[in-house]
């Protein structure tokens, strides 16, 4: 069975997580940090330093922490 949450990473609790495994294994967690925040294409001068979405890698090791595939 696969199972998908579609929501924002940062707003999904652990406790949300564990719920939804039930208890099961799993394998498998597919997921990747979004690069926009670094990424100078297309937006010159950028100031990815202070880009929020520069942190969302943060969340996806929490998930993998709690999930423990």
């Amino acid at each position: 069975m696969h199972k998908l949450i579609q929501k924002d990473i940062s707003k999904v609790t652990n406790e949300e997580i564990l719920d939804i495994l039930s208890g099961q294994h799993v394998n498998v967690v597919v997921g990747g940090p979004p690069c926009q925040g670094f990424s100078m294409a297309g937006n010159t001068g950028r100031k990815f330093i202070d880009d929020p979405r520069n942190y969302l890698f943060k969340e996806f090791a929490r998930v993998i922490s709690v999930v423990k595939p």
